[in-house]
């Protein structure tokens, strides 16, 4: 078995490799035919260029190594190639891969044997695949391209509310195929930061968002953020999520008892919110010396209840806070009346 840079010695077995290199259209151009049995097939896939016994003067490239040991092909990966092979490792059938780092052999078992690999570098596309039979001289050797590019990850971001206060919320990314974890930090939030990521089926993640209270929102997921799982191509950028920033909580005003009364007559008071607020209702109100009845809404503002005193003591109405919020889930204010 020979190493690397090494001549490969004895006869050459055939060999037919498919490289796919982006940018290029399919077969456009033939790699020279090894002639001798020490010569090896240099590929610059930077340069997109292949050669006998060339020189290694990129770190995109790939070298094979034709070789006499028992139906072997030794193949050499460049810096930029072989990180990704380690994480995203080949497939073949009938034989077997042995190596690490730059360094590799492959073993066909029984002829023909298919190899592929599916990676990329710096945007350059490095699949390439081949097949040979050992025992058979070389015929030619051809480059084609391509067989598509390993596609990067969409990532959409959805559920955010349109105006928020100061509470946190959710929103939703959802990956168009599995990819690896991620952690908070990795988010862009202006106005507040993401502090908490969840996900079952690393496609579709929850991420909790904390306003910093200061101003509005925009929230988005960057390039290269994470990758498909086992290795390969990173997320392209998500869309921007824009929260419009509200902390003016509502405030509210209690009007309609008299100031002096003769009698346990019913009076109709109404509760006025500064603006639009949900969730108040008559288990909201609470009278002292009286009771409650007849609550109905005038407008999302403006609410009414039925209010019967009963003796001659003072009849006070009350609301706490936060018995109702506006769109931005603020708590309104707390009232009183007597």
């Amino acid at each position: 078995m020979c190493g690397k840079h090494k001549f490969i010695c004895f006869h050459i077995y055939a060999l037919f490799i498919l490289l796919t290199i982006t940018g290029k259209s399919q077969a456009d151009y033939v790699c020279p035919n090894p002639s001798n049995n020490n010569d090896f097939i240099y590929i610059n896939v930077a340069a997109k260029t292949c050669s006998i016994n060339g020189t290694t003067v990129a770190d995109d490239y790939i070298i094979f190594y034709p070789n006499s040991g028992g139906g072997n092909i030794e193949f050499e990966l460049g810096s930029d190639l072989y990180t990704p092979y380690a994480n995203k490792p080949a497939t073949f059938s009938d034989g077997s891969v042995s190596g690490s780092d730059d360094f590799y052999v492959y073993t066909c078992n029984t002829a023909p044997c298919i190899f592929a690999y599916d990676g990329e570098s710096e945007g350059v596309d490095a699949r390439f695949s081949f097949s040979y039979t050992p025992g058979q001289a070389i015929s030619s050797f051809t480059v084609f391209t391509p067989l598509s590019a390993p596609a990067n990850p969409t990532v959409t971001l959805s559920g955010a509310p349109a105006t928020i206060g100061a509470n946190d919320f959710t929103i939703t990314a959802q990956f168009s195929e599995a990819v690896n974890a991620f952690t908070a930090n990795a988010v862009n939030v202006t106005g507040g930061a993401a502090t908490f990521i969840t996900t079952t089926d690393n496609t579709s993640f929850t991420i909790t968002i904390d306003p910093d209270e200061t101003g509005d929102l925009s929230i988005n997921i960057p390039a290269d953020t994470t990758q498909v799982q086992g290795g390969g191509a990173g997320n392209l950028a998500s869309n921007t999520l824009s929260v419009t920033y509200d902390g003016t909580a509502p405030t509210l005003t209690i009007s309609g008892l008299p100031s002096d009364r003769n009698n346990n007559d019913p009076v109709t008071v109404t509760f006025t919110f500064s603006e639009a607020v949900t969730g108040f209702d008559i288990n909201d109100i609470t009278v002292t010396n009286g009771s409650k009845s007849a609550f109905a809404t005038t407008s999302a503002s403006v609410y009414t209840a039925t209010i019967t005193p009963s003796g001659s003591s003072t009849v006070t109405v009350s609301v706490a806070q936060g018995a109702g919020k506006d769109g931005a889930d603020n708590d309104s204010g707390a009232a009183s009346e007597s």
